[in-house]
């Protein structure tokens, strides 16, 4: 009677310490929610910095188009990728 009780319990522990690995370490663990939540906050961030750079981006081609020219703009470009800056002109270039 003993014995069979041993096999249970020896069973049962292992049964059970075998769950609680696959919790912590498995592919759906707790250590891999930790890291795939860093890694969602982290992807999110950039996006937001992407997001912020593709507007900018897009306010500069806006400015730039035939039926929204911006003088201002269109002369800094000509400026900065052309090179045609004055004598004794210092050109400042974000």
């Amino acid at each position: 009677m003993k014995i069979k009780n041993l096999v249970f319990v020896m069973i049962f522990v292992s049964l059970f310490g075998y769950l609680i690995w696959h919790l912590i370490y498995s592919n759906k663990g707790a250590i891999s929610l930790f890291r795939l939540s860093s890694q969602k906050e982290r992807l999110n961030r950039e996006n937001q910095t992407l997001d912020k750079d593709r507007k900018n981006l897009e306010k500069r081609v806006n400015k730039m188009k035939s039926n929204s020219l911006d003088l201002d703009m269109l002369d800094e470009q000509a400026r900065k990728n052309l090179g045609y800056g004055k004598n004794k002109e210092t050109i400042y270039v974000d």
